[in-house]
Order: structure tokens, then C-alpha cells, then sequence
């Protein structure tokens, strides 16, 4: 995958148990008073943006899946994709006729959804 460009915005939440870049970010979020922050940052296919777990866009990240949302520009084997976490958690009507197909109709739901991050 390269990521080519992040865009995240998150408030500051009321979880004392956030991990380093998490905590960080959350306390200076109090600390100033600030309701919410926004970051956008921009790579290449040629030098994609790195993500790494300890960092601040880590952190970010971190606290976008509970307070706030990501949407991001990436290429996967070379087909580029876009992700918005706004439209997650996914909420979706899986329509059956009996009990017995309901599963496959789960299974039918789920995999047409990843087929686009084969």
C-alpha cells in the first residue's frame, strides 16, 4: 500500500487510558481548551507517507476511531482508493429468506465489501 494522503480529525475524549501519542495529543487538546484538531498531510507514490504506531499521525489515528474519522487516498497494487472512517461502523441490511441463508448471505455481504482491498 502507499498513502499518499491523510486527512484526520479528532476531539479530545474523557478515556484516561490512552497510550503515549494518544495521551499526548488528548492532554494538550485539554490542557488549551481545544475542541477539536484537524491535520492533513500529503506524500507521493514515490514517497508515500510512512505510518507508524508511536508518532503523532499514529496517535491521531488512534484517537480518530472513537472521536472523530480519518479519510485517506491510497494505492493498492497500484488501483488507487479512498477511505472515509465517517461510514464506519458500517451498518448494513442483509435481506434472507430462512435461517439457513442467512449465513451465506453475511458472507456474500462482508467479502463484496473487502474485495476492493485485495
Amino acid at each position: 500500500m502507499q498513502l499518499t494522503k491523510l486527512e484526520i480529525k479528532v476531539s479530545y475524549t474523557n478515556n484516561d487510558n490512552n497510550d503515549e501519542w494518544e495521551a499526548i495529543i488528548d492532554e494538550q487538546m485539554k490542557d488549551s481548551e481545544v475542541s477539536d484538531v484537524s491535520t492533513k498531510v500529503s506524500g507521493t507514490k514515490k514517497k508515500p507517507i510512512k505510518l507508524k504506531k508511536k508518532t503523532f499521525l499514529g496517535g491521531m489515528l488512534k484517537l480518530s476511531r472513537e472521536n472523530g474519522y480519518a479519510k485517506a487516498t491510497a494505492y493498492f497494487d497500484g488501483k488507487r482508493d479512498e477511505i472515509n472512517t465517517k461510514e464506519h461502523p458500517l451498518i448494513e441490511e442483509v435481506r434472507y429468506e430462512n435461517e439457513n441463508s442467512l449465513l451465506d448471505r453475511i458472507k456474500s455481504r462482508i467479502l463484496s465489501l473487502s474485495k476492493r482491498h485485495e
